[in-house]
């Protein structure tokens, strides 16, 4: 009872056992014998039927409009990833969830890639990431009533949108400016001379 991958001849076997059988059993133990592969375990097959074989699962490529919305209902219902499954008809959990994993990588790679201000591909992160209430508000915007007094709903970034933010992109800008300055800064011996800090 190895890890391997599921083959177009065992997908068959199983699609076929269950519609013979009158659709998903409602125990799954003897599926693997009664359906001949006796080499699989019942939640593997169970795991295969309902997030591949089943009629009603869409195993294309989420499209463009999919994609927004797995954003938006992640925003919303954080990673629950079943309960956005059950709000996209033909779409799994799994197939969801790897969406939005894939998504943070992506993000995640696109900060430390090389480019003009950052020529090294060094990472430059600050140590913690303020959130909105840690940052002074201007004058002008104290003597305002607050989000909360004017009864709207106050919705937190995903880490998508916080890394997409324009404030921490600057910020992270200027910590760069400032390490790169440290490291090339001139600092005085204690004779007098100039040596760069390498």
């Amino acid at each position: 009872m190895g890890r391997n991958r599921w083959s177009p001849d065992e997908d068959c076997k199983l699609y076929e056992y269950i519609e013979r059988n009158g659709g998903e059993p409602s125990s799954w133990k003897n599926v693997p014998r009664d359906a001949g592969l006796s080499w699989r375990t019942a939640k593997s097959c169970k795991l295969r039927w309902n997030t591949k074989l089943r009629k009603d699962i869409n195993n294309n490529p989420l499209s463009e409009e999919e994609k927004a919305t797995i954003i938006r209902f992640q925003k919303q219902y954080g990673n629950k990833w079943e309960e956005i499954a059950r709000l996209m008809q033909g779409r799994t959990a799994t197939m969801i969830k790897n969406f939005w994993n894939a998504l943070q990588k992506k993000l995640s790679k696109e900060d430390t890639q090389v480019s003009p201000r950052n020529p090294v591909g060094i990472a430059f992160r600050p140590t913690s990431i303020p959130d909105a209430s840690s940052i002074p508000a201007p004058v002008s915007a104290s003597l305002e009533p607050s989000k909360a007094d004017q009864g709207v709903e106050i919705v937190e970034d995903t880490p998508a949108e916080k890394y997409s933010d324009y404030f921490l992109q600057e910020l992270l800008r200027d910590q760069e400016d400032r390490f790169m300055e440290n490291i090339f800064t001139a600092s005085p011996d204690a004779d007098g001379s100039q040596n760069i800090i390498n």
